[in-house]
């Protein structure tokens, strides 16, 4: 190289002007987020955030498929700030250290190996309290890197003026990692920024699409590009790319090439669940139904609260409702379950106060002997022919063992909640059943989509299993998001409890001179003439035992 080359290699390092290692078809994106960076520090940006009740005014996202250049492209960003900048503290973080060595210092290596001496940005390893980083001794700048599955805690610190995380849709915990980590280091400094960047999530509902990337469109702070925006590459390369990746209509390259939301069934814990079949915005509640909730109790998990009734007819059952809540009370367990219980069956409910704690059919007209023939418009109950009465749902509630939890809503609020039977193998056995239930066709299992749902259609939609080194499988993933999967914990114990064939129809014949049943007046006055023709006898004969009907 030439003495002239070299002086103004040494200018563009010195000044921090390295856009040309970008390139030209990401350099319309590095301008937009320039403009935004300087746009983002205003006042009347902050106000404009605040507005559109958006949460993050210094945060970016690309969601990109392989082969188009995304961590290069915010390697390259944040290294010219750390040029800008003497005294500069960046972060790069990483789902797996592994990616540090194979990914991150390899390119670095590529990128600035022209730089002048002082200015490369040397890696340097874990040394007592210094974390793995790279290092530009020029300025003393430095740029922390964190493989977040062996060392998460090593993203705190003082301060940062940049942070970027690479595959952020797989990171687990993103949200706590942002919020509470990231976010409190940037005090003081309005021109740090984060940037987020990935290929598109296997859970639809992870932390990266559900708050931060809608959270980015909001703002206009989102790029989605897929391998067919990098012209650079020829269609030879990218057929390589798809056959790499398993075909081009495989999952995995229609999520990690095109940027589809495509699930993987080897991830999922309920595979066989399909959206566009298991969720409906309409379904006919029949006139009579049996009833049923189930409870998933937690202390460091949510708890979990999901029920539905039984469509005989259909031999369907059908989601109403889900709920799961952090360090929920015991009493406001019960509220809520009430309330949804008042709500779509119309059941009604006494103070724990009192002696008599059952159900009853809110507003219903009790016959002179307590029985219930008729039930208001807006009710669902079930027929209990031993009793010979509508009785109010649920018809069972069911919740995983905690013996002081079901102790105290059973004793304290006449719950009358059941343990799930639980033994060898039946987590297994439980999960196979549900699994199995979603997998026939037709469906028999719907769940309305009418705003008391989502829980559990996100967690059906984007539960995954958690996997050890070995690839098997350990425990249910947990996120801020999703929680621990309690809504569909309590599916699962849930189905296992409906009485398929138990028919909760009020019978159509009734014999209305039997002893032991109530005929309401106005009934028994429409089959007075039938007895009459008869001379006061049945049609066989004897008095009153021809059986009448009736709705």
């Amino acid at each position: 190289m030439t003495e002239d080359h070299d002086s103004r290699i040494r200018t563009v390092y010195e000044a921090g002007a390295l856009s040309w290692l970008l390139k030209d078809y990401q350099l319309p994106e590095y301008d937009d987020f320039c403009d935004w960076n300087q746009q983002r520090q205003t006042r009347e940006h902050s106000a404009w955030v605040k507005s559109i009740d958006a949460l993050y005014d210094n945060l970016w996202v690309d969601e990109c498929g392989r082969r188009y250049g995304k961590t290069v492209k915010w390697l390259i960003t944040q290294y010219m700030d750390a040029l800008r900048r003497p005294g500069f503290r960046g972060l790069i973080a990483t789902p797996l250290r592994t990616s540090i060595g194979g990914i991150i210092v390899p390119l670095t290596k590529m990128l600035f190996s022209d730089a002048p001496k002082g200015y490369f940005p040397r890696y340097k390893g874990t040394n007592g309290a210094d974390h793995e980083c790279l290092y530009i001794e020029a300025l003393d700048s430095t740029i922390k890197l964190v493989g977040l599955d062996k060392h998460p805690d090593a993203t705190r610190g003082q301060f940062l003026d940049a942070g970027h995380v690479t595959e952020a849709a797989f990171v687990k915990g993103l949200y706590e990692l942002v919020t509470a980590v990231l976010m409190p280091q940037f005090r003081y400094r309005p021109w740090a920024w984060i940037a987020l960047e990935s290929s598109t999530a296997k859970a639809p509902d992870c932390d990266f699409n559900r708050i931060f990337r809608e959270d980015a469109k909001l703002r206009g702070t989102y790029r989605m590009r897929t391998i067919r925006d990098n012209p650079e590459l020829t269609e030879e390369e990218i057929e390589v790319e798809e056959r790499r990746s398993g075909g081009k209509d495989s999952q995995v390259c229609r999520r990690e090439l095109y940027c589809e939301e495509v699930r993987d069934p080897d991830d999922m814990v309920v595979p066989e669940f399909d959206e566009s079949v298991h969720v409906v915005d309409i379904w006919p509640t029949p006139d009579y139904a049996l009833c049923y909730e189930g409870f998933d109790p937690g202390l460091t998990d949510p708890c979990g609260l999901v029920g539905g009734y039984l469509d005989w007819m259909h031999q369907c059952f059908v989601i109403q409702f889900g709920w799961h809540r952090s360090n929920a009370s015991t009493g406001e367990v019960v509220a809520t379950a009430q309330g949804f219980e008042r709500e779509f069956w119309g059941s009604g409910h006494r103070a724990p106060g009192e002696r008599k704690r059952e159900l009853s059919i809110a507003d219903a007209l009790l016959t002179g002997d307590g029985k219930v023939w008729t039930q208001p418009t807006e009710a669902l109950t079930f027929w209990e022919e031993a009793e010979w009465s509508l009785k109010a749902n649920p018809y069972s509630r069911i919740s995983d063992i905690a013996n002081r939890f079901i102790l105290d809503l059973n004793v304290d609020y006449g719950m009358n909640i059941r343990p799930a039977e639980k033994g060898p193998g039946s987590a297994d056995a439980d999960l196979q059943h549900l699994r199995t239930l979603f997998a026939a066709r037709p469906a028999r299992i719907r769940i309305l989509r009418n705003g008391q749902t989502e829980g559990i259609i996100a967690q059906l939609r984007s539960g995954m299993w958690n996997t050890d080194d070995n690839g098997h499988r350990t425990d249910w993933q947990r996120s801020k998001t999703l929680g621990h999967l309690d809504e569909l914990a309590a599916l699962k114990y849930l189905v296992r409890d409906i009485r398929w064939q138990r028919n909760p129809n009020k019978p159509p014949l009734v014999d209305v001179n039997a002893t032991d049943t109530h005929v309401p007046m106005d009934i028994r006055d429409r089959v007075k003439p039938a007895n009459d023709v008869f001379g006061g006898r049945g049609k066989h004969g004897f008095a009153g035992r021809g059986p009448r009907s009736f709705r």
